[in-house]
């Protein structure tokens, strides 16, 4: 891409980061995260493992395929 695009390249991939923390900041707040949020439970890191390592868990998705 920097080929065919140079700095708005860079440019680009900075407006989307910024975009994308101001919605996760306005979903938190809507969410009223500070509140909804406890200490959670522990998880076993093995079982964490079995669900990151399943391919069809969250799998990728192009925008254009929602």
């Amino acid at each position: 891409m920097w080929d065919a695009f140079g700095e708005e390249t860079v440019q680009c991939m900075a407006r989307g980061s910024r975009y994308l923390a101001a919605f996760w900041s306005e979903a938190w707040r809507v969410g009223g995260g500070d509140g909804a949020i406890g200490d959670g439970a522990r998880r076993d890191p093995d079982d964490l493992m079995k669900l990151y390592n399943d391919p069809g868990f969250a799998p990728s998705i192009p925008l254009n395929k929602y």
